[in-house]
């Protein structure tokens, strides 16, 4: 059979490779197409269930609150989170329907 040579751009040396550019942001590492010809194609990703990809570096990763969160949806409201840095938690809002304007944060609102 013919040789297929692979080279994973996340965990080889080479001068392509990632080195520790993901681990030092504490992220993952993955080489999208692990063949030897296909260089400079790995990317980094951010732990879950914080959200981001970039190629070729540390990824910018934001954490929505909102996502899978379906306290405001149960009470009829929408929910918002407008500081989605990873550092920023417990700060989401459940936000009343019209014509109340009235919000909670990390909770459900009351509506008037």
């Amino acid at each position: 059979g013919v040789a297929v040579c692979e080279l994973d751009e996340c965990a080889a040396n080479c001068s392509t490779c990632a080195g520790d550019v993901c681990s030092a942001a504490g992220q993952g590492c993955r080489d999208t197409n692990a063949s030897a010809v296909s260089l400079l194609d790995w990317e980094c990703f951010c732990p879950a269930p914080q959200e981001g990809v970039v190629l070729r570096g540390a990824a910018n990763c934001t954490l929505d609150e909102c996502s899978g969160n379906t306290a405001c949806a149960d009470a009829g409201q929408a929910c918002r989170d407008t500081d989605q840095r990873p550092s920023a938690v417990g700060d989401w809002e459940c936000v009343c329907p019209p014509p109340s304007d009235s919000t909670a944060t990390s909770g459900a609102a009351v509506c008037e």
